[in-house]
């Protein structure tokens, strides 16, 4: 599989990152573990929506929870930043139906995320329910279809691990606007390359 990115700083928070090529103005430039996520743990047609992030905390779950080197609380820090987008007026899609979680970190954050939030300062509450159900539905999802898609989780973390740490490597020297392909196979680490970096300035003599 390859990715497509471009050396962006991100106005928000300062820092030199990636972004996809092609990808919308606002999302975050992001270093080496933003970007492991974006290539493995997020899923073939992701629009970026409340409920494809969801879905990609499933396989969160899947690949680095369930393998130790994940807590409840680095998922409770990703879901600050979903519920303020999701008061800034994105919405999610509902849960298809209300049901109980198949694993215990999501039934987990469920229980404790309100009390998160009011920690946190946010104040607005009034349709916590409709996110609630839906994390619990669409993570539920996410988090089985990862079970299909690395039945291998360990070998898939040894390739996260490696993207994080090229890329992470990369952009120590990186000057923006430069364009990196990574090329990883999920089951192979031999194979996982930042396969060519292409510098895209353009001179005026």
């Amino acid at each position: 599989m390859k990715k497509h990115f471009i050396v962006k700083r991100d106005d928000t928070f300062g820092n030199i990152g990636l972004i996809e090529k092609g990808a919308p103005d606002t999302f975050y430039a992001l270093e080496g573990m933003g970007i492991a996520h974006d290539c493995l743990e997020h899923f073939k047609g992701d629009s970026g929506s409340i409920d494809d992030e969801f879905q990609a905390i499933g396989c969160m779950l899947h690949l680095r929870y369930d393998t130790s080197t994940l807590r409840d609380t680095d998922i409770l820090v990703e879901m600050i930043a979903l519920y303020r987008f999701f008061l800034d007026d994105h919405p999610c899609k509902p849960a298809k139906k209300i049901i109980n979680p198949d694993h215990v970190c999501i039934q987990y954050i469920a229980n404790e995320l309100e009390k998160f939030l009011q920690e946190e300062g946010f104040e607005d509450f009034s349709n916590l329910d409709l996110f609630v159900n839906s994390f619990i539905y669409w993570t539920n999802i996410g988090y089985k279809k990862a079970i299909k898609k690395y039945k291998r989780s360990y070998k898939t973390l040894t390739v996260f691990k490696e993207i994080e740490r090229q890329v992470d490597q990369f952009l120590k020297y990186a000057e923006e606007w430069q364009e990196v392909v990574i090329q990883y196979f999920p089951n192979n680490i031999d194979k996982c390359v930042i396969l060519h970096e292409i510098d895209t300035y353009n001179y005026d003599y």
